[in-house]
């Protein structure tokens, strides 16, 4: 047993009259020998196997009233010898002793009772008295049989089971008018006004012995000392309430014990009071005195006593008439559900758990099986569930998530009243800040996922309206359909999800037509054909692509999607007007809180994925009317360069079938001006350029390498403003005619250089006679140009034909090449 620092020796006033003198000598002689003992007696506790120390402990309990050094030591020894499971291996002979020291023990305990002692030493004996008047301890039960000798105050209720020694014990405490005692003493607490937990103690005392008592002893002193407690917790308040609060956790079953001898006493005195309401009444007041005060731990003993009710109640509910063995104990229990029903509604009970504490999860938890009753009693009005909600509403982040646990938990017991009026007040919050909102848009998810089909078509139909309702965030409303999603995909198992895909893409596409939150609406859309085309694929009755492709063309959304474009772009391009130039179009927000640049985007992008999911070509006639929304009714420069990019990456994927292509190429893309040709301009012409001239390379002139789009090259390597994309499309005309793969080489190379002379003669004549700076600045840049070219084809020209070079510089019409060169200063130099 563990050490323990025993308390100061404290002298006891036994003497009577007796001297001063005589009583200090007699004490001072006696204390050695009772220290002797005391020391082998806490020796032996200390021990992990214990030997029955009887002759210390015999000493010991005869010489004790006389200090209280010994309380403690003599305590921890009883309880041992009661309640150690090695009682039933101990020898006859060790019973027979441990009976004589228990008898000891009441003797001594009387006279402490009788004696004028501090409260405290009082405490410790009603411990070693609930030790021995407990007939429930392991030492009474091993010796049941002992034969009984019924006296005044005691009597056996068992032939079968006599338990003669603890009959014995309550007659030997009788006999030394410790009944008596016992009632002196528990007068004077109640005129002190000492704390409950003293008179509850005292009262204690009698809970497993009243049904050995006589009739006379149960009325004159346990049924006194019941009521006697049962006062002083009705007028509980202040300090009081606190203290006992404390006590009541401290000792859990205290209540239920005072409850069960309340019983045993109307057992044997049937007329004294009503058992059960007595009792019931008691409780639900204690109850509601902790539920009003401000100790947590009062209001957790509060919450368990309810629950415990509860638990009875319910354990009532399931019992089945073939169970149920006395019908009036099925009237109590009845009756017991009616009186805490009342009891709640009376005293609002449900305002007060929702008062406080909510931040800590233990209390919370505690509020579950306290709302069930509710829920399953149809108490619980909507007014209640508003009062849960605003417990939480702006409160701290840890009251918000316990409240919102709370009420995932219990979501699947809601009627469709409750839940309808629950998901209002979600609807009335909508609108708070992000983080807020974060958290109800989580609760909503784990209500649809955690409960039945009709409540999460009840959140999916929330969420949809939330995110549609004007004034809310595009972020906010974005987390709202993540939601939307995420039930859709992961939550409820709905036995119709496809229809339900269905449905809300109905919606979307409606949006898009009315021109409503069109790119969200786009995105929710996409998301919605993904999980329907998954679904309809896990069962295997559908080709890869029919899903999408049906829904494609059930909608026709290409054209919608298209439709919608022109329609934001004309709507941009109003915004837009008043702009300037250098303004960064594609950052401004035209609508919805969306900036221009991802409103367009989100559109391509649809139509992008709708037709890769569908396998299928975009028409030529959708994507002329695309790059005529972009590029020829353009709402600004940045709309212009994202159709080019968008007509790259259309060519690089592969989303025109290559007659399309080609129309695009020749209506659309030669269109475009070479003068002003931007980056993005000619890396679309150059893609669509290489990707389809050798297709046409037969219908080309038979020393041409390729005619489609060569003169827009030609003009684009001349006359381009920008020197980079020049650069660029030399290159492209330098790789095109310099190519050694064709048949005709020289007749190609031939042609390219008449070309370039054709160009040079026609700039130098208009050196020559312009006098416009502009013009004769634009013909300089111009032959330069020409110059690099023609270098080039020098170049490779020697690199390729080394020892047979042709004739074609040799010529008179070199000489004008030389002539040219030196009007241009800074030109570039041939070396032939």
């Amino acid at each position: 047993m563990d050490d323990k620092n025993y308390p100061v020796s404290q002298e006891m006033d036994t003497s009577g009259g007796a001297p001063e003198g005589d009583r200090a000598t007699r004490e001072n002689s006696d204390l050695g020998l009772i220290q002797d003992h005391l020391q082998h007696l806490n020796n032996e506790l200390k021990q992990p196997t214990w030997n029955v120390p009887f002759a210390p402990l015999q000493k010991v309990i005869e010489h004790g009233t006389r200090t209280s050094t010994f309380y403690y030591p003599v305590l921890d020894s009883i309880q041992k010898l009661t309640q150690s499971n090695a009682v039933s291996e101990w020898k006859q002979n060790v019973q027979d002793m441990i009976m004589e020291n228990l008898q000891r023990a009441v003797v001594m305990s009387v006279k402490i009772l009788q004696s004028n002692v501090p409260e405290q030493q009082h405490t410790w004996n009603l411990q070693l008295l609930s030790h021995v008047f407990d007939s429930k301890n392991r030492f009474y039960m091993f010796n049941v049989a002992q034969p009984c000798a019924d006296g005044d105050f005691a009597r056996s209720i068992s032939d079968a089971k006599p338990n003669g020694w603890f009959v014995a014990l309550i007659n030997t405490f009788g006999q030394q008018k410790g009944f008596v005692a016992l009632k002196e003493r528990l007068r004077i607490v109640q005129e002190t006004r000492q704390p409950v937990s003293v008179t509850m103690t005292y009262a204690l005392l009698y809970k497993n012995c009243i049904p050995f008592l006589r009739d006379g002893v149960v009325s004159n002193f346990a049924a006194e000392a019941v009521l006697i407690a049962f006062d002083q917790l009705n007028t509980l308040s202040g300090d009081d309430l606190k203290l006992a609060a404390t006590f009541f956790v401290q000792n859990e079953s205290s209540l239920r014990e005072l409850m069960s001898a309340v019983n045993d006493v109307h057992v044997r005195n049937p007329n004294l009071f009503d058992p059960i309401e007595f009792s019931r009444d008691m409780v639900l007041n204690v109850v509601l005195k902790l539920l009003k005060g401000d100790s947590f731990n009062g209001v957790m003993f509060a919450l368990n006593e309810i629950r415990r009710i509860i638990a009875i109640i319910n354990k009532h509910d399931r019992r089945t008439e073939d169970d149920a063995k006395l019908s009036t104990r099925h009237e109590d229990v009845s009756e017991e559900e009616i009186k805490l029903v009342s009891w709640l509604q009376k005293n609002n009970v449900l305002s007060l758990v929702f008062r406080d504490n909510l931040h800590k999860v233990q209390y919370v938890d505690k509020l579950e099986p306290f709302l069930k009753f509710y829920i399953q009693k149809r108490i619980l009005t909507l007014e209640h569930l508003s009062l849960i909600w605003n417990a939480q509403d702006g409160k701290h982040e840890a009251i918000v998530s316990n409240i919102h646990d709370l009420l995932t938990r219990l979501a699947y017991l809601f009627d469709v009243e409750q839940l309808d009026h629950l998901l209002t007040r979600f609807k009335a919050t909508w609108g708070g800040t992000y983080q807020n909102m974060e958290k109800l848009l989580e609760l909503m998810g784990r209500l649809a996922q955690d409960s039945e089909v009709t409540v999460a078509n009840k959140v999916l139909n929330l969420l949809w309206d939330l995110s549609q309702a004007r004034g809310t965030p595009e972020k906010l409303a974005e987390a709202a359909l993540h939601s939307h999603i995420n039930i859709l995909d992961n939550g409820c198992n709905f036995n119709s999800k496809d229809r339900q895909c269905l449905a809300y893409i109905q919606k979307c596409v409606d949006n898009i037509k009315n021109n409503i939150f069109e790119v969200r609406s786009i995105r929710h859309m996409l998301k919605l054909i993904r999980i329907g085309d998954r679904i309809e694929q896990s069962t295997g009755h559908s080709d890869p692509h029919s899903y999408v492709h049906k829904i494609v063309n059930k909608y026709d959304l290409t054209n919608l999607i298209i439709n919608n474009m022109a329609a934001y772009i004309q709507h941009a391009k109003k915004a837009f007007k008043t702009l300037g130039k250098d303004t960064e179009f594609e950052k401004i927000c035209v609508k919805d809180s969306v900036s221009h640049g991802d409103s367009v985007k989100e559109r391509l992008d649809c139509l992008k994925q709708i037709l890769k999911s569908a396998n299928v070509f975009l028409e030529g006639n959708c994507a002329v009317r695309i790059w005529k929304i972009l590029l020829d009714d353009s709402s600004c420069p940045w709309d212009k360069e994202t159709c080019y990019s968008h007509f790259y990456d259309m060519s690089r994927g592969g989303d025109l079938s290559a007659p399309d292509k080609r129309l695009v190429f020749k209506n659309k893309v030669l269109s475009i001006d070479p003068a002003t040709c931007s980056a993005n301009a000619f890396q679309c012409f150059q893609h669509y350029f290489e990707s389809i001239k050798d297709k046409d390379a037969q219908e080309m002139p038979q020393n041409e390498p390729n005619g489609i789009g060569l003169d827009f090259l030609w003009r684009c390597a001349l006359d381009c403003e920008d020197t980079n994309i020049a650069s660029q499309a030399i290159k492209l005309l330098r790789r095109v005619y310099m190519k050694n793969e064709y048949e005709n080489v020289e007749k190609i190379r031939q042609l390219f250089v008449d070309k370039c002379l054709v160009r040079l003669t026609t700039a130098r004549s208009e050196l020559e006679t312009t006098n416009n700076s502009t013009i004769a600045k634009y013909n300089c840049r111009k032959v330069e140009r020409i110059l690099i070219l023609l270098n080039a084809a020098v170049n490779e020209c020697r690199n390729s034909f080394r020892n047979q070079l042709s004739n074609l510089l040799m010529e008179a019409r070199f000489v004008d090449l030389i002539y040219v060169s030196k009007l241009v200063p800074g030109s570039v130099v041939l070396i032939v």
